[in-house]
């Protein structure tokens, strides 16, 4: 008997989140429309239009202050057409995205 179960290929656990982002993303000075998927210790799912390449280098304007990221990978999104997922972590290490999120309500 085949058995096809899904595993998880993640360690650390990943917060769900409202949909809503805590502030406007950009790349240089060209505002990008992103939907948050997830959130984790490391980094933060996104799908967007805009078709990135890893090693961009976004900025997340908060009411805290700009958020440097950059994009670790991008594939397209398996359910929309033209849509791509993202992944992004910080580049400062000091910036907690939970905590951010959380502040903002933007956690489920």
């Amino acid at each position: 008997m085949l058995n096809l179960k899904f595993q998880e290929r993640r360690f650390k656990t990943r917060k769900k989140l409202s949909g809503l982002m805590p502030g406007k993303m950009f790349l240089g000075d060209k505002e990008l429309r992103v939907k948050p998927l997830d959130l984790g210790q490391d980094g933060l799912g996104v799908i967007s239009e805009t078709q990135l390449k890893p090693g961009d280098q976004l900025t997340l304007e908060t009411v805290r202050g700009p958020i440097k990221l950059e994009v670790m990978w991008i594939k397209k999104d398996f359910g929309k057409q033209d849509l791509f997922r993202i992944g992004l972590v910080t580049l400062n290490p000091n910036d907690n995205l939970t905590d951010i999120f959380e502040t903002a309500g933007c956690l489920k």
